[in-house]
């Protein structure tokens, strides 16, 4: 599922009481994203026979690299939608804000850091 086309297709406009709905929604797509890429990259070594027997191929919430892919999803999709017009500027902030908050549920220090 594209997320970017989840964009697209359903929020044309930035409706500020539609906010709270939206980012979960959101958040719930990008966390599907998030396992099925870091499943995929586990896969992809086990299949080229390379042993990586202390990595589960399961995403654990809270690991370093969940955060670091929260970040860099973060930064895309906040980029996206404020370069595509979805957020109007006065409301970036507000937007990211709750993106931030939902999808870094205990690790935001971690996820801050590699959104910037």
């Amino acid at each position: 599922m594209n997320p970017l086309g989840w964009f697209c297709n359903k929020w044309k406009y930035f409706i500020p009481t539609d906010l709270p709905a939206v980012v979960e929604r959101l958040s719930k797509k990008l966390q599907a994203l998030r396992e099925e890429f870091f499943f995929g990259i586990i896969s992809a070594l086990k299949s080229e026979n390379i042993d990586i027997p202390k990595i589960s191929p399961l995403l654990e919430e809270g690991s370093e690299i969940d955060s670091a892919l929260k970040g860099f999803q973060l930064t895309c999709i906040v980029g996206f939608a404020s370069k595509e017009g979805y957020v109007p500027l006065k409301d970036f902030f507000i937007f990211e804000d709750n993106l931030r908050m939902v999808m870094a549920k205990g690790d935001e220090a971690a996820c801050i850091l590699y959104n910037e």
